[in-house]
This record gives structure tokens, C-alpha cells and sequence, in this order.
């Protein structure tokens, strides 16, 4: 205890909160920018005024090279001579974008938060976009309708939901720059008064490869100097604006460590101390892979243990985790039982100390958790934190890898840092309150841990592990390119590419193994594993080579290389996974201490699509294919990214036409569910049924050949080298093109007065949406245009699908009934009584003619591309039908000789081909002895065949079955008069379907979306959200809701007196129970009324309403939407009824509003799982449910009246048409 006093006796906070303000007071601490270096010095400083003895290889310094995106600036000129400074966002995936105006200037045009409606209202086209900086991804709209860049207009308060929205993995050269809220706003005024403005953009970013540093200082011990305790803290900082990356919350963990330090350089204790203050923190942990690497050898034997601070103040419950989102395992048992005796230490022997009321009091560290093995508080396993994206990057995980335990890390967790990787992320910002009590349990616990006189730790450091759980590998990649005369590759290096190599940047990321967990959940929650993922950006030496340190044996990931204009930001250069790939695949294996891999690249021109999704249920598309479009077969030379928004970047060979063909690659999606497991999910077993294999095998799902109404088969796209081709508004391509493609085939299938329902139906449905996208892009109304389109792609995939699979079957049937006429021309030629010479004349002039009379009447030959070959093909492997005979008959005949000998000859046994030969002859002369009765015969056969194939058909096609149920009277009616759109087992909407529905029901009806937000599912039971340690209040999940939503449900009824509705712009806001109300009071020790505001994840959310939770759902009754289930959220649990998962939903009581808007923002864990629409014209619901069920792979839900509810699901039947004309000849 007296140790423990002394520590927090030396707890300075003013002195910390110093350190904070000077770190981000510094500009930027991006590493390698010139605050990152101001802040080294001052730490340096630190360490040599307390006297703390430095350990690196150049003094304190520890070097090494990193590579970072250095922003030079940016210039917004008007014609006046009046310019704005600004700041360049990250790059996209690895493309800086640079940008210089052409001497005419630009034109810039403000368009709000970048929505549809409001691209509508002015000309992006060719010019630059001023945005609204909480815009989320809409810059992407902006792109895809041509702009050249975008401007924000900042608004100081930036969130890290907002920027993690604006990273980009498409390296498309889209140019996006952060102007400061005054100057932005000066910009935006001007526009709105003059519609355009003339500006001139001179912006500039490189990726530059600095030589930077890790801080090492060390402090003797007492006892066991031998041994090594390092602490460790990160130094730099990130946003998504790198020149302004104040970092305020990124300082928290380096200003407790000076602080310590600080205590420890006073009061060494019985060990040594390595204090390590790490560069690249956000450069996928490069400092402390970097150290990791360096000193190895000491690692398990000198160094006992190795902990990272990362400290955030949104929050108060501090976390110990041993493992982050960097590497991946897939034995967690056996790892995180290795820290045993470390979780002891901390919770069950230094807290309770800390907790003495001399010293901290008992409330003392009531928010900190056991995250290794959830043993403390008791509750965590039922409660598992939450944490958000980019969180959990901890510096001690490569150490962790290396030892397979040792490593360590104190995070503040269950908070949503909402201003963190902003430039918002200012000193104001700070709640210290928070801060404090997690400053003062790392500092006492890391000096008793120090003083121990045993640590048990237990670590294994290898750095090839046998199983590959763990080890420390370094990867080689060399970029090379493929040397046509030598027929081998040569290094891309300074010599032989001068001009190029500066401007070389290679992308590493890692796909390891999924770490298995098992976590008992719905089948529509979470996932049953962690994944592991490496990412990092280098530039190459001046050999072309860059290595990678710190990777797990045993994994593999994927790399690119580019050679970016560093002028114009366009790609000159990308991965090659063609024939001349050495591997013909991006993916690297480690499977050695030090691995290489060979990156080709070649001389490139590139494609850009966007928003490519499957229209039918949004799922994204994993895969094109690149074909030459002369060949119609694969480039020799191309690769392609795929961002997670759907757009797609391709690199092609220059100044070659080519076609792009859109392919699943593989089954996926509910189609793929419903054919593995043999369920029928709503429309999903009709339109997989046409998918060609059931996951979209033999036919692409779309094409992009560049096609007009002339030329239907299309031109290809040809571009340039170095040159990019932005394809704009994409959708109305895919639909277009593919329509086009097959418009042809079914107006040349219908001249032959072949048909199919299903294609003439789906064909009809695509042109009508296909006409309405391209009159609503001509007058500018995106929405609409967007809506059509994908609704005309989602019903051409159809009609393209059942019409390939008429053409397959129309071939089918030439090839049978050709190789039939083989058979029938020579009975036809015996039954006239030619013989020898004049029989084979006869059989091939009787062939030739059938095959005439058969091109006449038969549309396949009209149909195929090649009926010819598809008959030769065919027949080629008729003849070699008889060579397997012969083989099977001289098997037999070989089986038959062994049995003789064996047992002797006991049966008498005839040629059965023998037998067959006499019986065609012996028929043929009996037909000649009766010539009337056999033309009777063969008349009626040919009537009968030729009806059978000209006149009758069997097809699938689609039929609604709907299930309408009348409400009876006492019975609930509907909650409203309207369609509900939810996908099977309560899966995720994407965002994109539902901007779709209101696009393309806009002004026809309200319409709202409600969204999910779920605790981490724990080891057993029910997860919720905890406020503090009393558990008084529970949150079983939060319910997000449109501020439409009470025009449709009249949820509003419920609220309580005083409450208000959400608004359009509410985010931070919450509605709550009167019963959850009550709890806070208790739980919080305040009164919680309208008006409050409450902690939720790191996020300050102000209560604005409350509701009576029975009257949204007691169990039993409440709100039950139009599929008879509750509004609100599903339990993430499974129980067993009527021999079927039936699922339970949380009351009303368990359930926390807030608007969807922030749903949208927090889409990294939230997401869409309905969508409501309520048209005014309640006669056309019946019929939108209809079409709406045609082309999405879903039950749609409908209520057109006061005391009906219904359901379509289309499914697939059998149809047999024309039959008559089959029965009646017979």
C-alpha cells in the first residue's frame, strides 16, 4: 500500500495535461511530419531532464525508414487573387492525387452534403464539388456523375464516423481537399450566389519514404537488473486530414508514460525498465514491428514482459487485451491462459489495494476489465465491451506473436472516440474525469509489476512456430516486370527505370487464417472469428525492394504495386496477374523466415466502375473479368480492386479494346444459402433458378462492351497508357448493355416465333425502368436515374438468364434431332433399297435434306452462334461412343474367358450387338413387305415429332403465391397501410437499397428505414449494454428510427408528454423508457429526465423523449409490423419450436431509440434491417409488392387494407405449353 501511495503521490496532472497540450499544439504528429519531429525532441528533452539513460542505437534514436503521404498543400485561386489554403485528405488507397488546374481555370459548384437530390440540382460534370464535410461517402456520387474533385468545408468538430467514411481503397486519381470552416464557408457563399465559380486548384501529395525514430530509454533496476519490464507508448498520430492531425486523444497514453517515467527515473524499481516511445503507430504498428525485429534475441529471457498504453477519455473502462486486429489465432484457449497469473496480479491483488479508502476509495476501478480471460467484474462475459473500427491496434501485438504471450495492453474500450483521427481531435476535447482513474491503475499496477519478485509470464519466441499460432517472419517482395526478349522478369529498379522508381509504391495486406471463437448467435449476428489484417504502404529502394517485418508463418496476403504520376496522379504502371505473372495471383505465402515474393507490373491503361452490386439483393460483386474484346478471351496483361462500396478499378493494356463481363466467382449470397441448404427463401429459389448453376456459373450477371442501339455487341472501351477512364453513372450501363445484348436475341428468337414468358415478362419490365433511368439522367433527377437503373439491371438478369437457357435448349435440341437424322436417313434409304454405293449417296443427300427442312422451320441455327460445330462437337463424341463400347466389350469378353476357365463353360451366349444389327435388318425388310402401313408409320412419327418440337414447350416460369390473411374482427390490424421490405432470418440491407426505395418511390409516399445495433455476443446467454458495474439499467439493443417513421407506424403515439420526435439532423440523441429513465436515476446517481444527457460508448447522447416501453412491446403485444413480427430488434439467440428457430424480439423496456442517422455514421457495427413504405395510394400497393417481390430476392410484405395483410413470394413453375398440338395427332 505504501508503494501504491507513493505512485499516486507522484501523479502529476497538471504536468500530464501539460504534455498533452504541447503534443497537440504541435500542427500535425503524422509520423514524419514536422510536428512529429518537434515532438520527439520534446521528448527526448523529458528523458534527458529526468535522467533517463538513452538505449538506442544512436543515443535515444532507434532508425528506420517508413512511408508516408506528406501533404504540400493546396491553393484555391478565384479570379480576384483572393486564395484559400488547404490541407489534402489521406490518398486514395495508395493515390496522393495531385492536381494543377488547366490556365482556363476550373468550375466549382456547391452541392450540400452530396446527396442525389442535391447533384440533381446543379451540372457536376467536368467540374470541382464544395461539400459539406458530414457528407459521409457521397463523394463517391459525386465521381461516378463526373466532378473532378471535391472541397469540404470543415466544421471543426469533425467526427472519426465521418472520416473513416471518406477513406477510399479504389487508387483512382479523385483529388479531395479540407478547407478550414471560415474559408469553406466564404467558397460556398460565393457559389450560392453565382451558381458557378471560376477557381484555379494547385494541390500536391507524394509518398515519401523518412527516416524517423523509436525513443528507447532505460532505467537500471535495483535487484534484478537482468530483467526487463519495456513499457511502451505511441508517439505520432493520425487523420484523415494528415496536416491537421492535432491528436489530442492519440497524446493521452505517451503523456502518462512521461510522466511515469518521470516516477521510475526517481524510484527505479527491482527491475529494469526500457521505456519506448514507438513511431507508425498507425502504419500497421511499423515502430514496434521494427523493435520487435531489433531485439529479438532478448525477447523471453531479458525482456519479461512488454506493455502498450492506449489511452482514450471518452470513457473510464480500461481494458487489459493481449490481442488486437492486427494477427490473428486460432487457439485462443491456449494463449490467453498464459496470462493467468498476470489477471490475478492486477484484479485480484493490486486493485483491491488501490480500492483501500486511504487510498482510492471502493468505487476505485469499478468500470476496469478483465478482457483476456473476462474474469473481472464478474458480469463482463454476459457484457463484452464494444469496441469500433481502428480501435484496437495495440503496439504490443507483434511482441505477443513473436512469444506467444509476454505482451500486453492497458485500452480504454467502450468508447466510441468519436472526434479521434480528426482534426477536431483538439485539447478542449478531453474529459478528464475519465482519464484520470485509468492513469492512476496503469502507473500503480505497471511499478508493482515491476517489483514482483517473480513474473509469470510464460513466453515461447520463435520465429518460425511449427503450427504457425505464432512466429515472426519477414516478407521480401521485389517488383519486377516481365521482359518480352529474355522471357523472364527484370528488377523495376533505378536503373533501368529511372524515370519511374521514385514514383513506385507497392501495398501489402495480409489475409490470415480467421482466428475460430465460438460464439453462440443467430445466424444473422456477428461472426463466429476474429480476423487478423496487416496493412501496410511502402515505397521500394532504389532495387525495387521492400520488406515487410513482423509477419505470422504460415499466412499469406495480397500485394499490388503502381508507379503513380506524381503530376497528375494517374496509374502508369499496376499489378500484373496475366500470363505473365509469375504466380498469375496477387497472393503472397510466408512460409519461411524470410520469404519473397516476385510483384510484376506492366505498363497499364485503367477503368474505373462504380457501385456495382448485384441488383437482385445488393450483395457485392467479387469479381470481372477482363476479355480483349477482338479475342473475347482474357487479357494477357491486367488485374483489378474492388472497393467495399462496390466500385471497381480495373488496369488493362493500353490501346486495346476491351470488354468487362460481372460474375459472382463464386456462389454466394441468399442464393447460395438456399441452394446448400435446400431452403426456399421468398423469390430466392424463382431468380436462382436462372442463375445459370445457382450462383451465377455459366452466364456473367452483367456486361460493360461499350454498346449502342446499332451495335448491340458493343465496341469495348479502349484507353491509353497512363490514361484512366472514369465510366460515369456506371448502373445505367450495366442495365444498358446487357439489355441491348440481349434485345437482340429475343427480337430474333420472336422472328422465329420462339418464346419465353419469362424472358417476353422480365424483357418488358427492364426496358420500361431502362427508358425511365435514361429520361431521369437527361433531366438531371439522380435519384430516380439510380433507382431505374438498378431496377432495369435486376430484371434483365433475369430475362438475360432465361434467355441463354432457351438458346442452350434450342441447341440442345438441333444437336439431338440432327444426330437422330443420321439413324433416320439410313432406314429411309434401306426402306427405298439402296445398297453399297447408292446408300451412303442416299444417307448423306436425305441428311443434308432433313438438316434444310430443319434450318427452315428450327430456329437454333438461327439462334446459335455455331449451330454447325455445336452438331460436330456433338457427333465427334457420338463416334467415339463406340470405342467405349469396344473397350467395355472387351472387358466383358476378358471377365467372360477368366470365369471359363475357372469354373467351365455352362451357358451359351450370343453377339447382343449381333443380336441388335439382325433385328434394324430383319425390321426394315418386314417394313418393305408392308410399305402402306409403314408410311402410316413414319407419318405419324414426323407429325408427332414435329409437333412435339415446334409447338409445345416446357419452361419455368415465375408465379406470385401470396398469402393473404384477413384480420378478423378483435383482432390487431396491420400497423399500416403499406409494404415492408426485410430479407430472410433479419440479414443486413445495404445502405444503397435503401436510397433505391425512396428514389424510386419518391413523391409517391413516406418512406423510412429502421436500423440494429447489437452488444458483442458473450460466451453464453444474453448480451446487452451496461452503464456501470450496478447493472441496474440493461440495453439489450438499440433500435434506429427514421424521423418518417411516425408518419407511418405512429410510433410517436407512445412517446410520453414532453418528448419529442427525431429530427432530420439529430444524431446524438436518444428516446428512452420511462423504465430505463428510472435505472439511470438509480444507476447514474442523477435524475434522468427530457433533456439529459447520458454516456453511451464514449458518445454523449442527449435525451429528447421518452415512451411507455410496454405499449412499443410487453411480449406479447405492442407494435407488430406487417411480417407479424415486433418493430423491435431480434434476440441474438436461437430456441428450438415446432422443430424451427423461433425467434424472440427484446420489450420495449430493453430497447434505446436513436435516429438512423447515426446508424448510417456507425455502419462499422450498425446497420439497416427493414424498410418501410407507406404510398399514398393504397389501391397500388398490391401491385408495387408484386414487382418489387420480381426483382428483389426477398418476401415483400404487404397491407393494402384496414383488415388485410399479405406476402408475395414468387416462385419458380413448370409450364407446358402447346401440348394439344401433341395430343391430337396420336
Amino acid at each position: 500500500m505504501t508503494m501504491f501511495k507513493k505512485v499516486l503521490d507522484n501523479i502529476d496532472q497538471k504536468e500530464i495535461m501539460e504534455h498533452v497540450a504541447f503534443f497537440s499544439s504541435c500542427g500535425s504528429r503524422v509520423t514524419g511530419y514536422p510536428g512529429f519531429f518537434k515532438a520527439m525532441d520534446y521528448v527526448v528533452s523529458k528523458f534527458e531532464e529526468y535522467g533517463i539513460q538513452p538505449y538506442g542505437e544512436d543515443g535515444y534514436f532507434e532508425y528506420f525508414h517508413i512511408t508516408i503521404p506528406v501533404d504540400y498543400g493546396a491553393s484555391i485561386s478565384l479570379e480576384d487573387g483572393e486564395v484559400f489554403h488547404g490541407y489534402n485528405l489521406w490518398p486514395n488507397l495508395v493515390n496522393p492525387s495531385p492536381y494543377k488546374s488547366p490556365p482556363e481555370g476550373d468550375l466549382l459548384v456547391y452541392v450540400g452534403r452530396g446527396t442525389f437530390d442535391d447533384l440533381s440540382k446543379v451540372n457536376v460534370t467536368d467540374r470541382w464539388v464544395l461539400m459539406d464535410f458530414d457528407s459521409r461517402w457521397f463523394f463517391r456520387l459525386a465521381a461516378m456523375f463526373g466532378a473532378k474533385g471535391v472541397i469540404y468545408i470543415g466544421t471543426g468538430k469533425e467526427s472519426r464516423m465521418e472520416a473513416f467514411q471518406k477513406l477510399y481503397n479504389v487508387p483512382m486519381a479523385f483529388p479531395k481537399i479540407y478547407l478550414k470552416p471560415e474559408d469553406g464557408l466564404r467558397l460556398k457563399e460565393l457559389c450560392e450566389k453565382q451558381g458557378e465559380v471560376k477557381i484555379w486548384v494547385d494541390s500536391l501529395m507524394r509518398w515519401e519514404r523518412i527516416r524517423v525514430a523509436n525513443i528507447v530509454g532505460f532505467i537500471p533496476g535495483t535487484a534484478n537488473a537482468s530483467e526487463i519490464g519495456v513499457i511502451t507508448a505511441y508517439l505520432d498520430s493520425w487523420s484523415i486530414v494528415p496536416a491537421l492531425s492535432p491528436g489530442a486523444t492519440d497524446a493521452l497514453g505517451v503523456s502518462a508514460l512521461l510522466n511515469f517515467a518521470k516516477f521510475l527515473a526517481k524510484n527505479p524499481p527491482r527491475r529494469s525498465v526500457m521505456l519506448v516511445v514507438l513511431a507508425g503507430h498507425w502504419q500497421s504498428l511499423w515502430g514496434a514491428r521494427e523493435w520487435v525485429d531489433r531485439h529479438f534475441d532478448i525477447l523471453g529471457t531479458s525482456v519479461k514482459f512488454f506493455v502498450s498504453i492506449d489511452l482514450s477519455a471518452g470513457s473510464q473502462q480500461l481494458a487489459v487485451y493481449n490481442r488486437g486486429n492486427v494477427y490473428s489465432y486460432t487457439n485462443l484457449q491456449t494463449l490467453n491462459s498464459r496470462y493467468t497469473s498476470l489477471i490475478n496480479l492486477l484484479f485480484r491483488t493490486y486493485l483491491p489495494v488501490l480500492r483501500d479508502e486511504s487510498l482510492l476509495g471502493e468505487r476505485f476501478g469499478a468500470y476496469f476489465i478483465d478482457e483476456i480471460l473476462l474474469t473481472y467484474p464478474p458480469w463482463i462475459s454476459a457484457c463484452p465491451p464494444t469496441e469500433f473500427l481502428g480501435a484496437t491496434y495495440f503496439d504490443s501485438e507483434p511482441y505477443v506473436a513473436a512469444c506467444y504471450g509476454g505482451g500486453f495492453a492497458f485500452h480504454t474500450t467502450n468508447d466510441a472516440r468519436v472526434y479521434m483521427k480528426g482534426p477536431g481531435d483538439t485539447y478542449d476535447r478531453i474529459q478528464w474525469d475519465n482519464y484520470w482513474p485509468q492513469v492512476q491503475f496503469i502507473c500503480t499496477s505497471l511499478y508493482g509489476l515491476l517489483n514482483e519478485p517473480v513474473i509469470d509470464l510464460p513466453q515461447s519466441p520463435s520465429r518460425l512456430e511449427a503450427t504457425g499460432e505464432w512466429g515472426y517472419c519477414s516478407l521480401t517482395i521485389k517488383v519486377v516486370s516481365y521482359n518480352m526478349t529474355t522471357a523472364y522478369w527484370d528488377p523495376f529498379d533505378a536503373e533501368r527505370h529511372p524515370e519511374a522508381i521514385n514514383d513506385t509504391i507497392v501495398h501489402y495486406q495480409s489475409t490470415a487464417a480467421p482466428a475460430m471463437q465460438a460464439v453462440p448467435s443467430y445466424a444473422a449476428f456477428g461472426a463466429a472469428f476474429i480476423m487478423g489484417v496487416l496493412d501496410v504502404v511502402a515505397k521500394p529502394d532504389e532495387n525495387g525492394v521492400v520488406v515487410i517485418k513482423g509477419i505470422k508463418p504460415y499466412t499469406s496476403g495480397m500485394v499490388d504495386a503502381f508507379v503513380i504520376n506524381s503530376t497528375n496522379g494517374e496509374i502508369e504502371w499496376a499489378t500484373d496477374i496475366g500470363v505473365y505473372s509469375p504466380y498469375q495471383s496477387k497472393i503472397a505465402s510466408v512460409t519461411t523466415v524470410n520469404a519473397s515474393y516476385l510483384c510484376s507490373i506492366f505498363k497499364c491503361a485503367s477503368i474505373v466502375l462504380f457501385a456495382l452490386f448485384n441488383p437482385s439483393d445488393l450483395s457485392s460483386m467479387p469479381n470481372v473479368v477482363l476479355y480483349n474484346r477482338l479475342a473475347h478471351g482474357p487479357l494477357i496483361q491486367q488485374s483489378f480492386l474492388v472497393s467495399m462500396y462496390g466500385d471497381v478499378m480495373a488496369f488493362i493494356q493500353p490501346d486495346i479494346p476491351v470488354e468487362i463481363l460481372i460474375t459472382r466467382g463464386r456462389a454466394f449470397g441468399m442464393a447460395a444459402t438456399a441452394a446448400t441448404s435446400g431452403a426456399a427463401l421468398g423469390s430466392v429459389g424463382f431468380i436462382g433458378a436462372f442463375l445459370g448453376g445457382g450462383g451465377g456459373g455459366r452466364f456473367p450477371m452483367g456486361i460493360l462492351v461499350n454498346s449502342t442501339a446499332d451495335f448491340p455487341e458493343g465496341y469495348g472501351y479502349k484507353v491509353s497508357a497512363g490514361r484512366t477512364l472514369r465510366i460515369p453513372f456506371t448502373p445505367i450501363l450495366y442495365a444498358r448493355d446487357i439489355f441491348l445484348l440481349n434485345d437482340g436475341r429475343v427480337k430474333l428468337a420472336a422472328k422465329y416465333f420462339t418464346f419465353n414468358p419469362v424472358t417476353i415478362m422480365f424483357h418488358g419490365l427492364a426496358e420500361k425502368y431502362l427508358k425511365l433511368a435514361l429520361e431521369a439522367y437527361k433531366k438531371r433527377d439522380y435519384g430516380l436515374s439510380y433507382a431505374s437503373a438498378y431496377a432495369a439491371w435486376a430484371y434483365e438478369q433475369v430475362a438475360y438468364y432465361s434467355m441463354m437457357d432457351l438458346i442452350w435448349q434450342v441447341i440442345y435440341t438441333i444437336v439431338v434431332i440432327s444426330i437422330a437424322i443420321i439413324p433416320f436417313a439410313y432406314a429411309m434409304s434401306r426402306l427405298v433399297g439402296f445398297e453399297g454405293r447408292r446408300l451412303i449417296a442416299g444417307v448423306i443427300m436425305l441428311f443434308g435434306v432433313m438438316l434444310i427442312v430443319l434450318d427452315i422451320f428450327h430456329p437454333g441455327f438461327h439462334l446459335a452462334s455455331n449451330a454447325g460445330m455445336a452438331i460436330l462437337a456433338f457427333g465427334t463424341a457420338i463416334i467415339i461412343l463406340p470405342l467405349l463400347g469396344f473397350v467395355i466389350r472387351e472387358a466383358m469378353m476378358s471377365a467372360k474367358t477368366l470365369k471359363e476357365r475357372m469354373i467351365g463353360m455352362h451357358t451359351a451366349e450370343i453377339s447382343r450387338s449381333a443380336i441388335a444389327f439382325q433385328a434394324f435388318s430383319l425390321s426394315i425388310q418386314n417394313m418393305r413387305r408392308r410399305r402402306f402401313m409403314t408410311a402410316l408409320t413414319l407419318v405419324s412419327i414426323v407429325i408427332l415429332v414435329f409437333s412435339m418440337v415446334t409447338f409445345t414447350s416446357l419452361m419455368a416460369a415465375p408465379r406470385p403465391v401470396e398469402d393473404i390473411r384477413t384480420i378478423s374482427e378483435g383482432e390487431t390490424p396491420p400497423l399500416y397501410q403499406g409494404i415492408l421490405i426485410r430479407r430472410p432470418v433479419w440479414s443486413p440491407i445495404p445502405e444503397e437499397m435503401y436510397y433505391q426505395v425512396i428514389h424510386q418511390f419518391k413523391g409517391t409516399g413516406i418512406y423510412s428505414a429502421r436500423g440494429w445495433l447489437f452488444p458483442p455476443p458473450p460466451q453464453r446467454g444474453l448480451g446487452f449494454f451496461a452503464f456501470s458495474d450496478k447493472l441496474i439499467t440493461k440495453v439489450g439493443a438499440v433500435l434506429f428510427l427514421s424521423p418518417e417513421e411516425k408518419e407511418i407506424s405512429h410510433i410517436d403515439e407512445i412517446l410520453l408528454p414532453g418528448s419529442d420526435w427525431f429530427g432530420p439532423d439529430d444524431v446524438y440523441t436518444c428516446i428512452i423508457s420511462k423504465t430505463m429513465a428510472d435505472n439511470l436515476t438509480k444507476e447514474l446517481g442523477r435524475p434522468i429526465t427530457i433533456g439529459s444527457v447520458i454516456p453511451f460508448l464514449g458518445m454523449n447522447l442527449r435525451v429528447i423523449g421518452m415512451f411507455d416501453g410496454d405499449l412499443l412491446w410487453s411480449g406479447s403485444e405492442g407494435f407488430v409490423d406487417l411480417d407479424g413480427e415486433p418493430i423491435t430488434p431480434l434476440m441474438p439467440l436461437i430456441t428450438t419450436g415446432a422443430g424451427r428457430a423461433v425467434p424472440f424480439h427484446f420489450t420495449g423496456d430493453l430497447i434505446m431509440l436513436m435516429p438512423l442517422k447515426a446508424c448510417l455514421l456507425l455502419r462499422e457495427r450498425a446497420y439497416i434491417v427493414s424498410i418501410a413504405y407507406k404510398p399514398y395510394n393504397t389501391t397500388a400497393i398490391r401491385e408495387i409488392a408484386r414487382n418489387l417481390a420480381l426483382r428483389i430476392a426477398t418476401d415483400v410484405y404487404y397491407s393494402d387494407a384496414p383488415d388485410r395483410i399479405g406476402v408475395v413470394r414468387y416462385r419458380q413453375w413448370f409450364t407446358v405449353t402447346g401440348f394439344e398440338t401433341f395430343i391430337a395427332p396420336t
